[in-house]
């Protein structure tokens, strides 16, 4: 499970998975809690992410999504994503 990226200051952490399946999406940890966010469209595929947190990562995922989507198929081929800049 790669870190990916720290992101406000290295409080929200975004991991991708190798062996995930389904549709591309990331892993994010905010303090004790796990969320699951879609990288096509930013919903929310599992946890409970909310207010300034959510905001911020829902803003990254729109930066970075076609940098996230390659990440994500390197992942699957069995590759490393690399670090994606906040």
């Amino acid at each position: 499970m790669p870190l990916i990226c720290l992101i406000n200051r290295g409080s929200i952490r975004v991991y991708l998975y190798a062996n995930d399946h389904g549709v591309p999406h990331i892993h994010v940890r905010y303090r004790n809690g796990w969320t699951v966010v879609a990288i096509s469209d930013g919903s929310i595929l599992a946890g409970d992410l909310r207010g300034r947190p959510r905001r911020t990562v829902l803003a990254w995922v729109e930066r970075r999504r076609d940098v996230l989507l390659v990440a994500w198929e390197q992942m699957r081929q069995g590759g490393h994503p690399g670090y994606i800049d906040e």
